[in-house]
């Protein structure tokens, strides 16, 4: 049967969105937004750009006869928790080639704080650690495997950037994948050492794609794909930090070091 235009296959899609999610935050000083946009095929369906809640009701479409389905999408950001969730569903009425129609939601929510250090000492050497901890889940009906173009990607990252002119430096951690049907928990870590007097901007960020693809049928089917960071508090990109000390070992009270420009007080676990 034809298809509808051109059409990239699903991972290869699902990819662009992570690369869109790790881009780095270059805003200075403090900054959070959300991004939200759903499409399909043969355009898109909805795009918005809000703080802190970016949303893009489901939405359905459909081409001719062939294809119908909806998408839908929405993101939430805080510092020091991100969140995102969305939902793709494609019909294939009288079965279909592999690639020939797409629908996708994707979500990304980013924010940037500055960090000082007033309690610090000169008298030992100190590092700021940041954890980032994401968890959400996978359902639906949809195809995995070898060949698969339905999918969940995630991605999500931290970067720490030194802004004082005598200690410039910079610490990234990056989580990227292809998500399974169930729950999922991925962690990174990085850490950058500081002196007394540093300001520190934190940069997240974690995006999310929800990719319905046609795959090969002679017969009707149906892909149904939901992603889920961001109905609870314990789901999303969570941001926890804490000052050690050349060993790895957090300082006693190292919380109590930690000072954010937005007043958040930051997990330390």
């Amino acid at each position: 049967m034809g298809s509808p235009g051109k059409v990239m296959t699903m991972k290869r899609i699902a990819l662009l969105g992570i690369l869109v999610c790790l881009s780095v935050v270059n805003a200075a000083g403090q900054v959070k937004s959300s991004y939200a946009k759903t499409f399909y095929s043969l355009g898109t369906l909805c795009e918005t750009t809000a703080d802190p809640d970016a949303v893009c009701p489901d939405a359905s479409w459909n081409i001719d006869a062939s294809y119908n389905g909806a998408a839908g999408a929405s993101a939430h950001d805080e510092y020091g928790l991100l969140q995102a969730g969305n939902s793709a569903v494609l019909t294939c009425q009288n079965g279909c080639a592999a690639g020939s129609a797409t629908s996708q939601g994707f979500g990304q929510a980013q924010f940037a704080d500055l960090i000082t250090f007033p309690r610090l000492t000169g008298s030992q050497q100190y590092y700021l650690m940041v954890t980032v901890t994401v968890s959400g889940a996978v359902s639906g009906g949809f195809l995995t495997g070898p060949g698969s173009v339905s999918s969940v990607s995630l991605g999500a990252n931290a970067q720490l950037l030194d802004t004082t002119n005598s200690h410039p430096n910079s610490s990234a951690c990056v989580i990227q994948s292809i998500l399974n049907q169930g729950f999922s928990r991925h962690t990174c870590t990085t850490m950058m050492q500081i002196f007394q007097g540093d300001l520190v901007q934190i940069n997240g960020l974690l995006g999310l794609t929800s990719a319905a693809g046609a795959p090969n049928s002679t017969s009707s089917i149906t892909q149904v794909v939901m992603a889920d960071f961001i109905s609870s508090k314990n789901y999303g990109a969570s941001y926890a930090l804490v000052v050690v000390g050349p060993n790895a070992r957090k300082v006693s009270k190292a919380e109590g070091v930690i000072v954010a420009a937005s007043g958040t007080i930051y997990p330390t676990h």
